[in-house]
């Protein structure tokens, strides 16, 4: 008996918070003023109402609201289905009580004319006639006003019907478009967070061993990084890797290239690129053993001529590594391998007179900053000016004719 009145009955008997708050012990009669604000208490998902069922604290919601897109949508379409099932079997309903509640009140209706005729048929007297007619006038206006109900209350299920199909269909639509945008947005995030203006790509390629089975079955035969340039208004390039090898290195070695992409500002850059390139495995436990391949472009090659698609043939080692080198704790940890392409910058030219523009007020901008500009000098310039300031157009002659003979770095 005492153990019933200390599990269910007794009001100051301490118990724990089933939310595991770390409040400690509070008496019964408080514990569920407790639990019903309790910080720790599971929250619904805001989608409840369409069928999710998370719960969780409220980091978990926020967590669970930022990684369940595709989850939510599918919820979302699964309730959408639903719904119209539900509408369509309402309507079946309704007509079917319309059809049963029409041919009732005929037949009731009908019965009553006839026995209303025999009644005439027997009645002699005046009042009666008139009392007959009246209820027959009744009772037909009762079942004109009968058929013009049933007539809007299909119009209003139709009406009804099509409205709420036609917000699902919005609604759906609304919802696939903003996980396009999101999509989208989180992919010029990542573009633009990893891009590198000084001719350097660090390339962190997680999951080898799943990826490189990929490529040994075909279904994803080679990988593209990132893209990186020489400086801001630069070359384009990026690096193209074969985990499981291509051409002589193919199942054996993996095959590293680099590649040459058709950049925004291509018309304002020396062709074909020469600059020297440099492809690198890094050593993960020392760095003193990185791998390392150099090569400077052949000229008449058409991968480093200005590119007329939206990147030239890559070009590179395919017997970079080989697997057996390669899969190693030096170069391979916790299934990760870093590349690098580097891309010597040192020489390179812009024609700076090409990228700027007069305002308005006859003064001059620039569009390269203190970072991108390299070396000036005359066999590449007839004109030099220096970046980060602002020319009226005669003190560009001015100095222009100070620097002819001049370079400026």
């Amino acid at each position: 008996m005492g153990n019933v009145h200390e599990d269910k009955l007794c009001r100051k008997y301490p118990l724990q918070c089933l939310y595991n708050c770390g409040i400690g012990q509070l008496p019964r009669e408080e514990m569920q003023l407790h639990m019903d604000t309790c910080s720790n208490k599971p929250k619904t998902c805001v989608y409840i109402s369409v069928g999710c069922t998370f719960k969780g604290t409220k980091e978990d919601l926020e967590k669970h609201l930022k990684t369940s897109t595709m989850h939510h949508i599918n919820v979302v379409s699964t309730f959408a289905t639903k719904l119209r099932g539900t509408i369509n079997y309402v309507q079946n309903d309704v007509q079917t009580l319309q059809r049963d509640v029409g041919n009732l009140k005929m037949v009731t209706h009908t019965e009553r004319l006839i026995r209303l005729e025999k009644n005439l048929g027997n009645c002699v007297e005046k009042s009666v006639m008139t009392t007959l007619s009246r209820d027959i006038k009744n009772i037909k206006d009762k079942l004109k006003k009968l058929e013009d109900r049933i007539v809007v209350l299909q119009r209003n299920s139709k009406e009804n019907q099509q409205k709420a199909i036609e917000k699902i269909k919005a609604h759906e639509s609304k919802v696939a478009i903003q996980d396009v945008q999101l999509s989208e947005l989180d992919l010029r995030f990542q573009i633009l967070e990893t891009a590198n203006y000084d001719g350097v790509l660090m390339w962190k390629i997680r999951d080898y061993k799943r990826r490189k089975q990929e490529a040994i079955t075909g279904r994803t035969l080679s990988l593209y990084s990132q893209p990186f340039y020489s400086s801001r208004f630069g070359y384009k390039f990026c690096g193209r890797v074969y985990l499981n090898g291509d051409g002589p290195g193919k199942g054996t070695h993996l095959s590293f290239f680099f590649v040459v992409m058709k950049g925004d500002f291509d018309a304002l850059m020396p062709w074909p690129f020469q600059q020297h390139v440099t492809l690198s495995l890094l050593d993960q436990e020392s760095r003193r053993s990185d791998i390392t391949e150099s090569f400077f472009p052949d000229a008449d090659s058409n991968s480093f001529s200005r590119p007329t698609t939206e990147m030239n043939i890559a070009t590179g080692c395919p017997l970079f590594i080989s697997h057996r080198e390669l899969e190693t704790d030096r170069y391979c940890k916790d299934d990760t391998i870093f590349l690098k392409l580097t891309v010597d910058i040192n020489g390179l030219t812009f024609t700076i007179m090409d990228c700027i523009k007069f305002d308005e007020n006859n003064k001059l901008q620039l569009i390269y900053s203190q970072q991108e500009h390299r070396i000036c000098n005359k066999q590449n310039f007839s004109k030099v000016i220096c970046v980060d300031k602002t020319f009226s157009r005669e003190m560009v002659e001015r100095h222009n004719n100070y620097m002819s003979d001049e370079e400026l770095t």
